[in-house]
């Protein structure tokens, strides 16, 4: 399967069902096949950070930062969250030439109660160099790449790598109105926090921006 194919079950599965904006339906994109690695682009809002508000407090969305990483209005979004760490090294699920490329923390992040079963590998390349093969890019410097091109291949142009396990889904009009109820509020952060050292502290750093580093 590649994005495109992911894309198209978004729209025929989504679309039809949720004709309104419903808040419960946020992760109804639990059938869509998502393949390892899968390639993500997109435009709108894609590269937005967002984040819970204090008082949001499902459990999915408590203090969570959130990446667009695809948008289209008339079909939906999904994203990774970016501050979820798991216990599970990110050396059991890359081949062992990759392990090197991951940065700290080397474990695999939470990123979103949706297909837990795939894995979104998101990398940020050198924009002075050749892309490197089998990387999507989904804003600036930062895409997506399949772990089965050879590494040989990116490691000189990947300066960072991150490996997410699930993700959120929404179906039409849903994020919008995560939006409007302020369940996520937008942020200025740039996407490059998907890589912060210290993703621990990222949902208290961007609701105080003014204090630094959290």
């Amino acid at each position: 399967l590649d994005v495109g194919t992911i894309w198209q079950a978004l729209r025929e599965r989504l679309a039809p069902q949720y004709p309104a904006p419903q808040l419960k339906a946020r992760n109804d994109g639990a059938d869509i096949a998502l393949v390892r690695n899968a390639v993500l682009h997109g435009r709108g809002r894609v590269g937005q950070v967002l984040y819970a508000p204090e008082n949001v407090d499902t459990t999915e969305l408590r203090e969570a930062v959130v990446l667009i990483l695809r948008y289209d209005p008339n079909v939906g979004a999904f994203g990774v969250r970016l501050n979820q760490l798991t216990n599970r090294p990110a050396a059991e699920v890359v081949a062992p030439d990759w392990q090197d490329l991951i940065n700290d923390p080397g474990v695999v992040f939470d990123g979103g109660p949706t297909q837990h079963d795939g894995y979104i590998a998101l990398g940020r390349v050198h924009l002075d160099k050749a892309t490197p093969v089998r990387f999507t890019r989904v804003v600036g410097d930062i895409g997506v790449i399949r772990m089965s091109a050879p590494v040989s291949t990116v490691q000189d142009t990947l300066s960072d790598l991150r490996i997410f396990s699930g993700y959120f889904g929404w179906g039409p009009g849903e994020l919008e109105a995560d939006l409007a109820e302020r369940v996520l509020v937008p942020t200025d952060a740039s996407p490059e926090e998907a890589f912060t050292s210290r993703p621990s502290g990222l949902w208290h750093r961007l609701r105080h921006p003014e204090r630094g580093e959290g």
